[in-house]
């Protein structure tokens, strides 16, 4: 499929997602079974005890059934008269999951590391299919030693780490500094050797991985430094998991704790999201045997499910709170804050679902299967606000705001004294102003998007504790910036003629601007194909690289014209500038769609205009 099949492909899911949504709006927000006895009023408060307690009870005449939603009438009451059966229906359903979990799980990769429709795929599928040894990825092991590398004790050391390293699982040839000129840096103290692995960094076993950084850390001594670099070990090296997830958590217990002023009310939002992040670890865990997912598909849908899952529980329960004070019973209070919040809460879980389903859009895998784990993740938690939240708010009642921390008694209802009552009057007082004000402001936060420069990072943006960033600050100290992105140039060879002339293409390139160094062509056994790297003068984020690339991408096709022989530019550093253009390509698209598909919700939930246009003008400016 074309990419151009692939963007309508994604249009298509992206609408079939839409379309879902909107049945499912449609479903739930339709008239269902509710309550047709007469209730009792709830109570007036008043100043005076006397007139409150003189006062008989009224109490509203019976009437027809008044008809509501089921999910914001009918199961609110229906969670309330059966609070331990809904929420033993979602402990079990957490069971389930983690028993599934447990026999179903698959192994997490590095991603989908493709960009179909570019350059630096096409190499790269041409690699794979004539020139097999050298498509695969790369580690690169940099040595630092003092005493110099040259020394007779230090190279035999080197050479005989290397043969250990030639050894390791899934490692089809090394490339020794000692072999091959410009791997020793001019002053004699770092080298570099490379591992030229059978696979690309996503087909890397973990097991070969973790060998390869266990080999490391044995073989690193005093008086010589051994680091890991390249595409492998930076895909296959991540921080331990769990750290800024606790701290996240942590921070959001503390706004909690100041926005209600109690444990009780600042613990149920927290409770929730975990109980809706649990089954999504354990659902992410099972798609990872069926889709290749990232490895840090996890901690991604766990920074933005605890996010979501706290925000839609505090809608729940603020409004519990307030419709505490003016409903008579605890399932008065649940209906209404259902019936309210609830509907912010699931335009809000669908919104944010379809939004990362339109990522599709966009045409990188990566970021297509990475969004599926979050879109799971966001989705259970719309779920646990939306069924579960009513049953345990019934079970809690009016407990919800003891435990009261001491000098932080929080009203469960806004009062005009406010702050956000005054800021409220204050704009609506001259609400063309702040129109005016508060659009500039927009348009001038937003105004460096205008020369933003998309891409990825690369190693010199990991942390220290991380050995790809100490082999990037080797690589820069000893050979310059340039050696930790080196650009892949290959070609498909089709007569003796094409290869005598991409033997010459090295002597030409050398002599380009941004260009420090040039390897020899290197053909495969029937002289096919041809590949030669190219090390350029700046790094790989900076702009120079970029116009680099599209250089040679200019430039090459007029040189090789005469042979017939097509050259194409590939390689990690040419690849993420091509995500990089693939992105702003495709975010008008992807903006578009997800905008429309949310104008579509808006219009079904208030069966208005003014309010889904309104709205989507708030996102294009936000």
């Amino acid at each position: 499929m074309n990419g151009f099949g692939r963007l309508l492909a994604g249009l298509l899911g992206l609408a079939v997602v839409g379309g879902a949504a909107w049945v499912v709006l449609r479903a739930l927000t339709g008239t269902g079974p509710a309550p047709s006895r007469a209730r009792q009023a709830p109570p007036q408060r008043t100043d005076a005890l006397a007139e409150a307690t003189a006062a008989p009870p009224t109490w509203e005449p019976a009437a027809e059934p008044e008809k509501g939603s089921f999910l914001f009438d009918w199961w609110p009451r229906f969670a309330c008269r059966h609070p331990w059966v809904v929420i033993a229906g979602a402990v079990t359903f957490v069971v389930v999951c983690g028993v599934l979990w447990g026999t179903m799980r698959g192994e997490f990769g590095t991603g989908s590391f493709t960009l179909p429709g570019t350059e630096s795929q096409r190499l790269s599928d041409l690699l794979d299919e004539r020139f097999p040894s050298v498509a695969g990825d790369t580690a690169e092991i940099v040595f630092h030693a003092p005493e110099g590398i040259a020394n007779p004790d230090v190279q035999e050391q080197i050479e005989a780490l290397l043969e250990e390293a030639a050894e390791l699982p899934q490692v089809l040839e090394m490339t020794s500094p000692y072999e091959e000129g410009g791997r020793i840096s001019p002053d004699g103290t770092i080298a570099r050797a490379t591992a030229q692995y059978e696979t690309g960094a996503n087909e890397v076993d973990d097991a070969s991985i973790e060998e390869l950084f266990q080999w490391r850390k044995e073989v690193s001594r005093e008086g010589l430094q051994v680091e890991l670099g390249g595409i492998v070990p930076t895909a296959g090296e991540r921080e331990a998991p769990g750290y800024s997830e606790l701290v996240g958590l942590a921070a959001a217990v503390v706004i909690l704790l100041i926005a209600f002023g109690s444990v009780t009310a600042a613990g149920l939002p927290i409770f929730t999201a975990l109980l809706a992040l649990i089954p999504a670890f354990f659902l992410i865990g099972v798609g990872a045997g069926f889709v290749n997912f990232a490895s840090f598909t996890p901690q991604f849908a766990a920074m933005i499910g605890i996010g979501v899952g706290i925000d839609y529980a505090l809608l729940v329960v603020t409004r519990f709170r307030e419709a505490l004070t003016t409903e008579g019973t605890v399932t008065e209070a649940v209906v209404k804050a259902a019936g309210t919040a609830g509907h912010s809460v699931l335009f809000a879980g669908c919104s944010v679902v379809i939004a990362l389903m339109g990522l599709w859009a966009m045409g990188i895998p990566l970021l297509s299967l990475t969004a599926m784990g979050p879109a799971i993740a966001v989705g259970l938690a719309a779920i646990v606000a939306l069924f579960v939240l009513p049953a345990i708010l019934s079970l809690v009642g009016h407990r919800i705001n003891r435990l009261v921390i001491p000098g932080m008694r929080i009203s469960a209802v806004q009062h005009r004294s406010g702050m956000g009552y005054w800021l409220a009057r204050t704009i609506q007082r001259a609400p063309w102003l702040w129109l005016i004000v508060a659009t500039v402001g927009l348009l001038v936060l937003a105004y460096p998007a205008l020369d933003v420069r998309l891409g990825s990072s690369d190693a010199g943006s990991n942390p220290s504790s991380l050995s790809s960033r100490r082999s990037y600050d080797l690589l820069a100290e000893g050979f310059g910036v340039g050696y930790n992105g080196p650009i892949v140039i290959g070609a498909a060879l089709e007569s003796e003629e094409q290869a005598a002339m991409f033997e010459t293409l090295p002597r030409a390139l050398a002599a380009e601007p941004n260009v420090v160094g040039v390897s020899p062509v290197l053909f495969n056994e029937d002289r096919s194909a041809g590949r030669i790297v190219l090390i350029p003068g700046s790094s790989p984020q900076a702009e120079e690289t970029d116009t680099l690339v599209h250089h040679l991408r200019d430039s090459l096709p007029e040189l090789t014209a005469h042979s017939g022989a097509e050259v194409l530019i590939g390689g990690p550093t040419a690849l993420f500038i091509d995500i990089g253009e693939r992105v702003r390509e495709r975010v008008p698209v992807f903006l578009g769609a997800v905008i429309g598909a949310s104008f579509l919700l808006l219009m079904v939930v208030f069966r208005s205009l003014l309010v889904p246009v309104k709205a989507a003008l708030m996102n294009v400016l936000a």
